[in-house]
């Protein structure tokens, strides 16, 4: 196993189709759910096994808006919740695996860029909660 693979996310995890984040943030289509928690919300929607690469089941895009602050102040929130998510993805695939689903993923932070790095990863740990409780069935149905 190499080393990107043991500690980070990968180039492959990363969802760089313009057509497919742009899916995610078209507001009329009906077949992207969303999953909010503090400042973090995730915007998913289910794909084909074509539009993924090789045997993956998640490929996400990171996202903090300009309004947050300068470069450095995003650039840290984004490494914040890579990280984050990094610890928390195996319990993702594996949902996705037992179901047989494929997703893409938009994490958004919505916080302001004075938001402590404690918040933006209780955040982003009860939105993957949610997040894999809904794909697995247990929690109630969500509205686009």
């Amino acid at each position: 196993m190499s080393a990107s693979a043991r500690f980070g996310l990968g180039r492959s995890h990363s969802l760089k189709r313009a057509r497919l984040v742009r899916a995610l943030f078209d507001r009329s289509r009906s077949d992207v759910l969303s999953v909010s928690a503090g400042c973090v919300r995730f915007l998913y929607r289910s794909v084909s096994t074509t539009d993924l690469p090789g045997s993956l089941a998640v490929q996400s895009v990171f996202v903090v808006s300009r309004r947050v602050g300068g470069a450095v102040v995003r650039n840290r929130i984004r490494r914040l919740m890579k990280e984050r998510f990094r610890q928390l993805r195996p319990a993702l695939d594996t949902v996705l695996g037992t179901c047989g689903k494929r997703i893409t993923l938009a994490i958004v932070y919505r916080g302001s860029g004075k938001t402590e790095r404690r918040s933006v990863a209780e955040d982003l740990a009860a939105a993957m909660t949610m997040l894999v409780g809904r794909l697995s069935g247990i929690g109630p149905r969500q509205t686009p």
